[in-house]
């Protein structure tokens, strides 16, 4: 199932009252920002995930964990060797989820 179909479904199956508190303006921001944080850090090359597979079962000494992508290397696996405040800091800077306040914070923050 694909993002925004589950975004639906689960957005349909959610109470009205907190679909109120966050508006459909945040879903479809949120919706958005995450397609765009997909075309960039997505690749095509299933190939890579595919043979740390193949390796990890057709090794005689298989690696404990397999790092998979740039990003990965050079981003993930140094961020998280930092305390959790710090990594949440150092996460959001490079994915900034939504810039659309939930309904209920925005009319709270107008008043």
């Amino acid at each position: 199932m694909q993002l925004p179909n589950l975004t639906e479904v689960t957005w349909k199956a959610t109470p009205k009252e907190i679909q109120e508190e966050y508006g459909d303006d945040f879903k479809n921001e949120l919706l958005r920002t995450f397609r765009a944080e997909q075309d960039n850090i997505a690749s095509n090359r299933l190939d890579y995930v595919t043979d740390a597979y193949y390796h990890a079962i057709t090794a005689k000494y298989p690696r404990l964990r397999y790092y998979i992508g740039w990003d990965a290397l050079f981003y993930y696996i140094p961020a998280s060797n930092l305390p959790t405040g710090l990594q949440d800091w150092v996460i959001g800077l490079k994915h900034q989820l939504c810039d659309v306040l939930p309904a209920a914070l925005r009319k709270e923050k107008n008043q």
